[in-house]
């Protein structure tokens, strides 16, 4: 069972603010309480900064729980995820849609984070690492032509790690990125 709130502000023409409660009762596990916040503020000449701070709150998938992709097949036995995060965020548009750009920093902690874990043995199994943490910088571009044409790029940066080891998180890319070119006419679309 859960409930959800969600209000949204704009005390002015250039300011929205938005908050949210949730409470989550699972059959299972205690119930958890989480919150967000988050404002977007116009600069003026296309230019915005939006800042968010939030919880969250994730128990075990059916999958992790009976553990079926592990070997030997042994259900685990984890607890929920519980994390705080947030990020600031610098924007830029032109002023006829053609052009948008931002800059985007972040963080975010999990406590118990639920992790597939294969050991020297080839044994595997799900697993909750006490503490991780993540935080990086994402930066992307994106161009609108005329006939429906699109460009956009797209690059991070995360610094991913277990704080109980000090190791990198596995599966968690240091450096990532996309580029895409895009058209979208009446009836048909693609991108490449």
């Amino acid at each position: 069972t859960a409930a959800f709130a969600v209000l949204r502000l704009d005390p002015t023409e250039r300011l929205s603010v938005t908050v949210s409660g949730r409470y989550d009762d699972p059959d299972r596990y205690d119930g958890e309480g989480t919150a967000r916040a988050s404002a977007r503020y116009d600069l003026g000449a296309g230019f915005s900064v939006a800042a968010a701070y939030g919880q969250g709150f994730k128990t075990p998938s059916i999958s992790q729980t009976a553990c079926d992709f592990c070997f030997p097949m042994v259900p685990a036995a984890l607890q929920p995820e519980r994390a705080e995060g947030a990020d600031l965020r610098l924007g830029w548009a032109s002023g006829d849609g053609g052009l948008d750009a931002a800059v985007t920093a972040y963080r975010i902690e999990v406590e118990d984070q639920i992790t597939f874990v294969f050991n020297p043995d080839f044994t595997s199994t799900y697993a909750n690492l006490d503490r991780t943490r993540s935080e990086g910088i994402e930066a992307e571009a994106r161009a609108r032509f005329g006939e429906g044409w699109t460009a956009r790029l797209a690059y991070s940066w995360t610094d991913a790690m277990d704080l109980g080891t000090g190791a990198r998180l596995l599966r968690v890319p240091e450096h990532q990125g996309a580029a895409v070119v895009g058209w979208d006419g009446r009836r048909f679309g693609g991108a490449l």
